[in-house]
């Protein structure tokens, strides 16, 4: 009787952990080993190194694909990007590109890779369809960091030699530079792609440059010799790996200012956080260390990795969630448009909702929802106006794709008017704009009797008035 017991509470407890158990092991962090040409992965969730990967000699720059199936080192002593496929962890291309090859990005779509060549003044453009280099485009003196715009439109190069910002072009690889602080060397961009962040290592701080005009911003001062940087992408924060002063600062992206220094390990080189912004990884290059902080409480665990770990560039990935799909906005009136969705994934940490004014504007985020909710609210509109929506789901390792892209238009805050107005669309659209002129006209028209009306009655009173005065006058 006791075993059967014991076997139905452990068949329930199982049952019940299934239907709350959710995958926070998504995420891996890939860490370049320069001095022994390795990678090691460390499993986010249990904090060990699961895997050492050999690619090339003297190992820097990595990024993980979006969809987190392949890993790109940058080689500097053997100029070489090797590619490894995460399934099984190993190496299946090694593509030759530029000398001394540096830091290394990859676009969203993951159709190119991009790799600084810090000897040759270059950067390589890799098409992932071949593993072939396809473009060589010419920028600043000794480039180092590198970064891609979350639309892929342009990417940014920082010349440690020439104290410039390269911004490339990926439409024509043509190159404009921009003059910052001395001695470039982090690159990062926001998750909307308005800003980029570059550390200058000689000035202790921290460039902010608008992605509108490309023209600096501002400056941040940081710690000592500042290398590598990245951006929370949940959270709106940027950290900053200071070399001289073994700590981070954490930047509040909405003021610019450095709201905490957190301690790490000696020689921090390079930074990344998880996608749900949770933990920050550290790389040491000195004690041949990676420092995991969790963000709440700025909590360490240390983990040992191999000589000298040089990881610079966005080095976490993982699986993403499965996009949500059918969504659907509605008007309801004219300040509030509601939304719906269905959620296909099952190991979400929850959904990022972006929205954007009209079909030319520029998406911003919206919401940051809860697993497992497909409905929101949006409120507060401008009346009359069309709005655009998407929507992606998002684990610790990366987000989901986006999901389709639906618009409604806010109603007209004058609903009594008698005149429907059936179009949808820009309120600024002739057409509307010439419905607008004629309920204007007929308004007029519908005014004119009440007017009238007014003025007979105003001017009744003003006779009758008059005879009473006069008839107390002639009594008098």
């Amino acid at each position: 009787m006791y075993k059967k017991l014991y076997v139905f509470l452990c068949i329930t407890a199982f049952f019940c952990l299934s239907l709350t158990d959710r995958s926070y092991g998504a995420a891996f962090v890939y860490v370049s080993n320069s001095g022994d040409g390795t990678v090691s992965v460390i499993d986010s969730l249990s904090a060990t190194v699961i895997d050492t990967i050999n690619v090339g000699n003297g190992p820097i720059g990595v990024a993980v694909s979006k969809g987190g199936d392949s890993v790109y080192v940058a080689n500097s002593t053997d100029n070489t990007v090797s590619v490894i496929e995460t399934i099984n962890n190993t190496v299946t291309n090694t593509v030759t590109v530029g000398n001394s090859p540096w830091g290394v990005a990859v676009a969203q779509d993951g159709d190119f890779v991009y790799v600084t060549n810090q000897t040759d003044g270059t950067v390589s453009v890799i098409s992932t369809a071949d593993y072939s280099v396809s473009e060589t485009i010419g920028v600043g003196d000794n480039p180092v960091g590198i970064a891609v715009t979350p639309e892929g439109d342009l990417v940014y190069v920082a010349n440690n030699g020439s104290a410039t910002v390269s911004v490339i072009s990926t439409d024509d690889y043509s190159e404009d530079e921009i003059e910052v602080g001395d001695n470039p060397v982090g690159v990062t961009v926001t998750s909307d792609g308005s800003a980029v962040y570059v550390t200058m290592s000689d000035e202790d701080s921290v460039y902010l440059i608008s992605t509108d005009d490309n023209s600096v911003a501002g400056s941040i001062t940081v710690g000592d010799w500042p290398w590598g940087v990245a951006v929370d992408y949940e959270l709106d924060y940027t950290y900053v790996a200071n070399y001289e002063e073994d700590t981070v600062s954490k930047i509040n992206n909405s003021d610019s200012s450095v709201s905490d220094t957190i301690d790490a390990g000696n020689g921090p080189w390079g930074v990344a956080v998880t996608n749900d912004g949770q933990l920050l990884y550290v790389v040491n290059y000195l004690s041949h260390t990676v420092s995991r902080i969790d963000l709440s409480d700025n909590g360490i665990i240390t983990i040992q990795v191999g000589n000298f770990p040089a990881a610079i560039g966005n080095f976490i990935g993982g699986e993403p969630p499965v996009a949500p799909s059918d969504l659907e906005a509605k008007t309801k009136s004219h300040e509030r448009i509601d939304l719906s969705w269905t959620d296909n994934s099952s190991d979400e940490y929850g959904f990022r909702l972006e929205r954007k004014r009209g079909s030319s504007g520029t998406y911003r985020r919206l919401a940051t929802l809860e697993p497992n909710v497909t409905s929101y609210s949006d409120e507060g509109l401008d009346y009359y106006r069309t709005y655009y929506y998407r929507i992606v789901a998002y684990n610790d390792a990366a987000n989901s794709d986006y999901s389709n892209e639906d618009s409604a238009t806010t109603e007209d805050y004058d609903t009594e008017c008698f005149i429907a107005i059936s179009n949808f669309g820009s309120p600024f659209e002739s057409n509307i704009n010439t419905n607008h002129g004629i309920r204007s006209i007929l308004g007029i028209f519908y005014f004119i009797p009440l007017v009238l009306a007014f003025f007979c009655l105003t001017c009744v009173g003003l006779v009758i008035v008059v005879r009473r005065l006069k008839s107390i006058t002639t009594t008098t």
